[in-house]
């Protein structure tokens, strides 16, 4: 147990999740979580050094955490979904912790348990190992960037006694800040790719000949139109002269961001422009601008995502400095960013005062991009398992995409750095995804999106799965504003290189978990139902039903 001390969030009020002596009861009016203090943020990164089977593979897991207060005083249990097949089981997902009846006596606890998925039909999962440790400790350990935050944290192993001079397994487990409320994503869909050929030719043979196809000569030429419309967006911002803001919170912000709305039915955003035709400083409405100062990157880690992402974004993805012996610049190769700190620091995007240059510094590979798989469809199994065979792949296709224009193909990795924590175990499903699924993929995406620090973000992946994060996100807000686009966009898909953006709103999706816990608000509509708008950006327009990624199970039925 740790001492006691109170804990200030982001909006300086003092709350019990470091041991306070309380915790501020939960009001329903509050725009932000912080504001009546529902409970402390919590990211599971990874389990490291579990014992392995014959294969190397770390048992099938899945994580619970909760807050403990004293033998009686137990918080609402939160759960992070099963890792199967990995060497070091990974989320990078995080979840708001919360005392049963809003508030805790004393000193403040997080307990740890991490469960082995039952082997055989009909068993439970059985208690593999546990941590208890004081809140407190972890929130230090963050503010003073301590070694344990890369290290991990010690867990018991449970019913088997510690072989003196063996190491013990560590979580990876960090106390995050209050992200921003709202987010602004921009879903950008892969080009095309020898699998998407195939199937609108019927060659079975090509079809069932390879998994994880990449991009084709017609993709990569999609992917580069879609680089010369980022790189114009690019070139006229830098008109602009105007520095990035630092602060989510500074009154600045919004001014700097917000236009006016473009429609009766728009809300004012931030990044506004509902009506993409409405212009601002440089003539960049306020997505594109958004856009161009996107805080993260992420992509699908199926090759034809992660190409397109890697060709499409290029101009908003710094090269890296680095010199040789001789001092000469040189491009760096991909790099493994394998700690959160690492992630966090080095794909951040910094400033251009800070860095001499625009956009994010890398992209972050995730798993819950991935498309939707679906009976017979062979491209959503991956090909690549770790840092090395995920670089490796990306380089040999790659190449072959740019075989008559290698100058050009090295140019492209070369501004390349990759956090690959969430692919160091198989990251894909073998056998097609059920609707409970796909629809559990979808939560979990939005766990990562909502707690993410990153406020603009940029997610390059799959129409299938698109379509189904559309229908996931819709609401009754937007249905109001546009009910006519809400409806397309969980039909319709995205063309290839498309981009759309899309407003999200966590506020009461936040406040619903905290006041009910998780069992109960995840079939509440406002468990899911965040987004406040969407507008189709650069020159996108939505195409037809199916047919795009692989044979959907939706398309079969008509």
């Amino acid at each position: 147990m740790g001492c006691a001390a109170s804990v200030p969030d982001a909006s300086g009020r003092t709350h019990g999740w470091g041991g306070a002596r309380s915790l501020v009861r939960t009001r329903v009016s509050s725009k932000h979580a912080s504001d009546y203090g529902l409970g402390p943020i919590v990211w599971l990164h990874v389990l490291e050094g579990l014992p392995r089977n014959e294969f190397g593979y770390a048992p099938s897991t899945h994580v619970k955490m909760y807050l403990l207060g004293g033998p009686e005083k137990r918080g609402r249990t939160s759960s992070w979904p099963p890792r199967e097949a990995a060497t070091d089981p990974a989320w990078s997902s995080a979840r708001r912790l919360r005392a049963l009846d809003g508030s805790f006596d004393g000193e403040i606890d997080l307990h740890v348990e991490v469960f082995e998925e039952p082997s055989r039909f009909g068993r439970v999962p059985s208690l593999l190992a546990t941590l208890t440790m004081p809140l407190a400790q972890l929130r230090a350990d963050r503010e003073n960037r301590t070694p344990a935050l890369e290290s991990g944290y010690e867990l018991e192993l449970s019913g088997k006694p510690h072989i003196p001079g063996s190491a013990k397994p560590r979580v990876r487990i960090e106390l995050g800040k209050e992200p921003p409320p709202g987010k602004t994503l921009f879903l950008v869909r892969h080009g095309e790719s020898v699998w998407n050929k195939a199937q609108s030719e019927l060659n079975l043979v090509a079809l069932a000949s390879a998994v994880d196809h990449p991009l084709n000569g017609t993709g990569r030429a999609q992917a580069e139109a879609l680089q010369k419309k980022v790189a114009k967006l690019v070139d006229a911002s830098s008109l602009l002269d105007r520095p990035r803001p630092r602060s989510l919170s500074s009154s600045s912000f919004g001014d700097r961001y917000r236009v006016s709305p473009g429609g009766a039915n728009a809300p004012s955003l931030d990044y506004g422009s509902p009506g993409g035709a409405l212009k601002g400083a440089g003539g960049l409405s306020g997505y594109e601008r958004a856009f161009v100062d996107a805080d993260l990157i992420a992509s699908s880690p199926l090759t034809r995502a992660l190409q397109t992402c890697v060709i499409g974004l290029s101009p908003l993805l710094r090269t890296p400095s680095l010199a040789d012996e001789a001092g000469r610049p040189v491009h760096s190769p991909l790099l493994h960013l394998r700690t959160p700190s690492e992630a966090h620091g080095m794909l951040a995007a910094g400033s251009k005062e800070e860095t001499g240059k625009q956009g994010a510094a890398g992209v972050r590979l995730m798993a819950n991009l991935r498309e939707k798989k679906n009976l017979g469809g062979f491209d959503s199994t991956g090909s690549a398992i770790g840092h090395l065979a995920v670089t490796k792949h990306l380089n040999e296709t790659t190449a072959q995409l740019y075989a008559h224009d290698t100058e050009r193909g090295a140019a492209v990795l070369g501004k390349v750095r990759l956090d690959t924590m969430e692919v160091e175990g198989k990251w894909w499903s073998d056998v097609a995804e059920s609707k409970a699924e796909v629809a559990a993929r979808v939560s979990e995406l939005l766990w990562q999106l909502q707690f993410a620090p990153e406020q603009r973000i940029i997610l390059v992946g799959h129409s299938h799965f698109f379509r189904e994060l559309f229908k996931a996100l819709s609401s009754r807000k937007f249905f109001g504003r546009d009910a006519s686009l809400a409806k397309r966009l969980g039909k319709k898909k995205l063309p290839n290189g498309g981009v759309a953006a899309v407003e999200l709103n966590f506020s009461e999706r936040d406040r619903v978990y905290a006041m009910f816990g998780e069992e109960k608000a995840a079939k509440l509509p406002a468990a899911t139902g965040v987004l406040d708008w969407a507008e189709l950006m650069l020159g996108t327009s939505l195409g037809g039903k199916g047919g795009d990624d692989e044979l959907s199970e939706d398309d079969d039925a008509e």
